[in-house]
């Protein structure tokens, strides 16, 4: 199914990964960065985790340009986007149609 998932995906989908991954390498201290991607029923989800330290609270409320960028960018494709921060590290949820 990936050569039915549209162009304007694609590119979102790899914007998601490239400022997970350089999140996790500037901030999260982690040694395991997860990132698991499949489509299901018309739809495209990827996930990306780390084992990270997580961030603080203060940091959670600067949450930067990247992160509200990733996020105006999936949803202007009428995709969810959803980051789950824990002192166990930090995990971006993306949703897409196909």
């Amino acid at each position: 199914e990936p050569n039915r998932i549209s162009p304007e995906s694609k590119v979102c989908i790899l914007h998601v990964i490239k400022e997970g991954i350089t999140n996790v390498l500037k901030y999260a201290n982690a040694n395991k960065v997860h990132i698991l991607m499949y489509t299901d029923m018309g739809k495209v989800h990827l996930s990306l985790s780390d084992n990270g330290q997580g961030i603080s609270s203060y940091n959670r409320r600067k949450t930067g340009v990247g992160l509200s960028s990733l996020k105006q960018k999936v949803e202007a494709l009428k995709g969810s986007f959803k980051v789950t921060f824990s002192r166990n590290g930090t995990m971006i949820k993306v949703v897409l149609f196909v």
